[in-house]
C-alpha cells in the first residue's frame, strides 16, 4: 500500500488516475471447475468465494482497504513482516447467518518510526 501511495504521482501522471483498491482475505474450501465450450473460465466457487467477496464489501462499509477473517489470521503463525492487524470486531455480512471477526490489516508502524514521530511533534509544540 505505500509503495502505491509513494506512486501516486506518476500513476495520476501516466494514466489520469492512481492505483486503489480494497482486498478481502478469507481462508476455507473452494470448488474449483472450467465453465464455458467456445471461451474455457476457470471458476472459484463456494462459501468460502461468497465471505471474501462479501468481506470486500465490508472494506467499502468500514472504511478499510485490507480485511482479514479470523479463521485466516488465526490460522497463519505470524503475519508477514511489516504488516499488523487490528480487530474491527465481529460483523454481520450480507447473506450470513452468523456474525464474522475481522481485521483491517495495514503497514506496521515501527518503534523508530514512531519515536521519530513523537519527538518531531515535541520539538514543533516547543
Amino acid at each position: 500500500m505505500e509503495q502505491l501511495d509513494e506512486r501516486a504521482k506518476a500513476y495520476i501522471r501516466d494514466f489520469g488516475l492512481r492505483a486503489n483498491f480494497r482486498a478481502a482475505l478469507h481462508c476455507g474450501p473452494v470448488a474449483i471447475g472450467e465453465l464455458g465450450t467456445i471461451k474455457m473460465e476457470i471458476a472459484f466457487l463456494g462459501d468460502t468465494m461468497n465471505t471474501a467477496a462479501r468481506l470486500q464489501q465490508a472494506c467499502r462499509d468500514t472504511g478499510q482497504r485490507v480485511l482479514a477473517s479470523a479463521a485466516l489470521v488465526n490460522r497463519l503463525a505470524a503475519l508477514p513482516p511489516g504488516i499488523a492487524k487490528r480487530s474491527i470486531g465481529r460483523l454481520r455480512l450480507r447473506g450470513k447467518e452468523n456474525e464474522i471477526e475481522l481485521y483491517a490489516l495495514t503497514a506496521a508502524v515501527s518503534a523508530t518510526s514512531a519515536s521519530g514521530e513523537i519527538t518531531a511533534l515535541s520539538s514543533r509544540l516547543g
